[in-house]
């Protein structure tokens, strides 16, 4: 499933180039950010990533037009026979922390827009700074100081403009490289 941005920040706009995952869409549904009707195509990535069980198999054949409280039993049927919890908020909100990361660092999203998706991403209490991502909003803010004609950061360096938001942007993904590989090596995962 592809999340739209307009389901994070009430506007319309892009959606992400990458494709959420199974854990990823449980994560989006258990922060509000999908809804039970979206539950059939979470069940049908779930089976296509190899995920089986007959109450997963009966939730991806269901319409999203179909009575919320059925889909939604058959979605706790499904949990339960996978052996599956939703995570904590927390752990849900890092998911989508890594979805966006991930689009910008190995789907080639504008890094400066694909941040923007993370800012918009803060939930109750949750914020993309406590997750040790402060370097990489501060290149973000940087960015949009020099775009809207604000703090001048290129001139002190001998760069144009363009120039200065390009390296900004390219240290945006090397700083989201390392997070990611921190991430993956769990280093951050117990911060916040």
């Amino acid at each position: 499933m592809i999340l739209p941005v307009h389901r994070l920040n009430g506007e319309l706009g892009s959606t992400c180039e990458a494709t959420m995952n199974f854990h990823q869409q449980l994560s989006a549904y258990k922060l509000g950010l999908l809804t039970d009707k979206d539950l059939p195509d979470i069940a049908i990535a779930g089976i296509e990533e190899g995920y089986d069980s007959g109450s997963l198999r009966i939730l991806a054949g269901r319409g999203r037009t179909e009575n919320a409280f059925v889909l939604c039993e058959d979605f706790q049927k499904a949990l339960h026979e996978l052996g599956f919890n939703l995570k904590d908020d927390k752990d849900a909100f890092l998911d989508l922390l890594v979805y966006y990361a991930e689009d910008i660092v190995n789907n080639g999203a504008d890094p400066y827009e694909g941040y923007k998706n993370i800012i918009d991403l803060s939930y109750e209490g949750l914020d993309h700074l406590d997750f040790d991502l402060l370097d990489v909003y501060t290149l973000h803010v940087s960015i949009w100081e020099e775009e809207s004609d604000g703090l001048d950061f290129h001139s002190s360096k001998g760069l144009t403009k363009e120039e200065y938001i390009e390296s900004a942007k390219q240290e945006m993904i090397t700083h989201l490289k390392t997070w990611l590989f921190r991430y993956r090596n769990k280093s951050i995962r117990n911060k916040a």
